[in-house]
């Protein structure tokens, strides 16, 4: 029994070394083959990653000089504003003045001051004393 046992397990073994010769054969390309892919990724993620490095550095800089930019475009607004209000200033007291110095040549030039005449929400017939180049400019207005 102790010879035939041992020629039973000694097929064992030797069917086992074929087995696993075998496996070997088909599971050592396969690792191969899987390591050789993962390193093709691994290398084309590793460059992907450097572009992006490189395109969000290039993105940065844009940012910063876009900011500037804008930095400096803001303070040219705030110049034009504070001279625009100058400039409606010195307008408005310009108008002012020559109305003021309008103002007796205009009376000068219409002694009795023409009445103008409208209809109120209720329909009654109102009249107003119109200023003097408020008739001139109605008058003209309503050619």
């Amino acid at each position: 029994m102790t010879g035939t046992g041992t020629i039973g397990t000694r097929q064992q073994v030797e069917r086992w070394i074929e087995e696993s010769q075998y496996l070997l054969g088909r599971v050592i390309p396969s690792v191969f083959d899987d390591n050789q892919r993962l390193r093709e990724r691994a290398a084309a993620s590793d460059a992907e990653c450097d572009r992006m490095r490189e395109e969000i550095a290039t993105v940065r800089r844009e940012l910063h000089e876009v900011q500037l930019e804008l930095s400096g475009l803001r303070g040219q607004n705030d110049d034009l504003r504070s001279q625009q209000a100058a400039v409606a200033e010195s307008l408005s007291r310009a108008v002012h003045h020559m109305t003021e110095l309008m103002q007796p040549m205009n009376e000068m030039a219409l002694p009795n001051p023409p009445l103008h005449a409208f209809r109120d929400n209720g329909g009654r017939l109102r009249e107003i004393v119109l200023r003097p180049w408020e008739f001139w400019k109605r008058k003209l207005l309503s050619r």
